[in-house]
């Protein structure tokens, strides 16, 4: 499991199991940035079948679900996956974070689209040609 393979989503995993309660800022004052921006949001984080997830609540208050918690080795593919959609579209900004919105987290999920939108070859020479 990818999960357990990455220190930071680990880190947090262990910390959830061992109690449900939010640990103390001493826990994590060591941690990377990651795990901080994790242990932040611990009301919002559970483990689910199996799987370290974060409750996402849409700004309306209406809606949540739960995404999964996407360890770094699988970032890349993640964003990629998104951005082809399922007919392999290349979705743009926009749409590409809605797909990996509904689905998953990671705290630089915002930074690692755009580094990805700008390295897409067919955007590129779709939007300069």
């Amino acid at each position: 499991m990818e999960q357990q393979k990455d220190p930071d989503v680990s880190f947090i995993i262990k910390l959830n199991e061992k109690d449900d309660a939010k640990p103390s800022w001493e826990a994590v004052a060591l941690a990377s940035h990651d795990v901080k921006t994790l242990w932040a949001q611990w009301p919002r984080i559970a483990i689910k079948d199996g799987l370290l997830k974060r409750r996402f609540e849409a700004a309306n208050g209406l809606s949540s679900y739960w995404q999964v918690v996407i360890p770094t080795s699988l970032c890349n593919e993640f964003v990629s996956f998104a951005h082809g959609g399922m007919t392999g579209g290349h979705l743009g900004r926009r749409l590409t974070s809605a797909a990996i919105q509904s689905r998953a987290y990671w705290p630089s999920w915002r930074t690692d689209r755009n580094r990805f939108l700008r390295q897409c070859v067919p955007c590129a020479r779709y939007h300069r040609a």
